[in-house]
């Protein structure tokens, strides 16, 4: 029997909808006229094995992932994605970001270094496949492993 893998995005919303009453807040979106930039932060230790591995994410305690999704027209698009974490101390790391393909959409994700219970900062630049613009998103998250 074959078993299905859920896209990360789907992944993380369902984990997301589990710990949260109202998921709702965590569908983080900033819009861009026919462009819409969907962002998400959270420790790795919230995604599953089988979700970790499939993205070649590390499961840590002091890691965490940060994903983000772009559409043109509600349409998955291809995008250069560079972005930075900053945590209190204004401690700077850049978030490789690595592109991911699935069946229900395209998603840059990157993995960063935090502590438990830490506010992080975050600077996303993205610029679309094929556009001339680049867009920016600034947001923070509080991230906890357990």
């Amino acid at each position: 029997m074959k078993r299905r893998h859920l896209g990360l995005f789907t992944a993380v919303m369902l984990a997301l909808a589990v710990l949260a009453p109202q998921a709702a807040a965590y569908e983080r979106a900033e819009h861009y006229g026919d462009y819409s930039i969907y962002y998400n932060a959270m420790a790795s230790t919230r995604l599953s094995p089988d979700v970790a591995s499939q993205y070649e994410l590390q499961r840590s305690r002091i890691r965490g992932v940060l994903m983000i999704t772009v559409l043109h027209d509600g349409e998955p698009v291809a995008a250069r994605v560079d972005a930075r974490a900053l945590n209190p101390r204004d401690q700077l790391q850049t978030v490789r970001m690595q592109e991911h393909a699935d069946g229900e959409g395209i998603y840059s994700v990157g993995g960063f270094r935090m502590d438990d219970g830490e506010r992080m900062r975050f600077e996303v630049r993205v610029r679309p496949e094929g556009h001339d613009r680049e867009y920016t998103v600034e947001f923070s998250e509080r991230l906890f492993s357990d």
